[in-house]
């Protein structure tokens, strides 16, 4: 089992974010724009992290019922406990807007077959590069059993990473990044495999003095069949 990022590597990771949106807004809105496909009552968020927040205020329509799912429950204690400007304010549109939230602490394997009521939309924000091959294909599969029948899947994966050596290895260690990760061709194909068409397929290439990332891609799938 991998080792969970403890509260201050959480922290930090969100600070990092607001920088480089600030620091690189053409880059930030390539991807923090394409929340506006999020739509209907219940949405789900896999792998949630500290944006949980972040992703709500950038939806298409304010949902009802949004769950958020991590295996480390370090990011909720974040979510519902830090000061962040940016995102108590967050916290409180959730709230002005009579959001029902819940945070569900484990392994998304358990979790998703669990699900009583499907959802509209399932985000998942880097969460489906940390995953590869038959793994990732069991994993398509029980989100798409989880969608209604017109549901829909929004997924944002970076790729290329830029990075450290020792950042490389806290990326590993804490399970944020994936060794075999796919390629943005080989996500598309595995998704289409599983029973979902693609609605949405944008790829940003970033330059070399932008992010850490060589590419960022934006893909929104429609379930397909029953």
């Amino acid at each position: 089992m991998s080792e969970q990022a403890p509260y201050s590597y959480i922290a930090d990771y969100y600070e990092s974010v607001q920088k480089k949106n600030a620091t690189w807004p053409d880059v930030g809105e390539f991807w923090l724009s394409r929340f506006k496909h999020v739509s209907g009552k219940r949405v789900l968020n896999l792998g949630c992290g500290p944006m949980f927040y972040d992703n709500l205020v950038r939806f298409g329509e304010v949902p009802e019922t949004y769950l958020g799912v991590d295996f480390n429950g370090q990011s909720f204690t974040f979510l519902e406990n830090d000061t962040h400007p940016n995102l108590s304010k967050n916290r409180a549109f959730a709230k002005k807007n009579g959001v029902q939230m819940e945070f569900i602490e484990g392994d998304v394997f358990d979790i998703l077959p669990s699900v009583a009521e499907p959802f509209d939309t399932i985000l998942g924000i880097g969460f489906f590069g940390t995953f590869a091959g038959e793994q990732l294909e069991k994993l398509l599969g029980l989100c798409r059993e989880a969608l209604t029948p017109e549901g829909k899947l929004l997924k944002m994966t970076w790729h290329g990473a830029r990075r450290t050596a020792e950042e490389e290895a806290d990326k590993l260690k804490y399970q944020y990044d994936n060794e075999l990760e796919p390629s943005p061709d080989e996500l598309i194909e595995l998704f289409e495999k599983v029973g979902f068409q693609t609605v949405v397929n944008d790829v940003l290439d970033c330059p070399p003095n932008t992010i850490n990332w060589a590419q960022i891609q934006v893909a929104l799938f429609q379930k397909t069949g029953v």
